[in-house]
């Protein structure tokens, strides 16, 4: 991996950004659901550094267990939204891991 180093000059101090070339990302783990006060939510440390990852313009696949249920769909919608590949991951789980949270304050 290339890395460039950039300086700003922001005010009266100096910053210095490491840039790095997008990088192609495997992650392996859970995709759980989190429903926190009634509203759905992606969880999973491996989802997360997904998302996270193409979020800063890497090029991420998540290999996982998903299921065909209305929980599994949702989870698909967001790795698609996020251009996720999870191609690779299997499609067949009855249901998915999920976390209700209910008095979140």
């Amino acid at each position: 991996m290339t890395w460039r180093v950039t300086k700003y000059k922001i005010s009266l101090q100096n910053y210095y950004i490491l840039v790095a070339k997008p990088m192609k990302l495997l992650f392996v783990g859970y995709a759980t659901v989190d429903i926190i006060q009634g509203s759905l939510h992606p969880g999973g440390a491996a989802a997360i550094m997904a998302i996270n990852g193409s979020k800063l313009g890497h090029d991420c696949s998540l290999l996982t267990i998903l299921s065909q249920d209305s929980i599994g769909e949702y989870y698909q919608s967001v790795l698609k939204k996020h251009s996720i590949d999870f191609s690779q991951s299997l499609l067949n789980s009855p249901s998915m891991p999920t976390c209700c949270i209910d008095n979140f304050f």
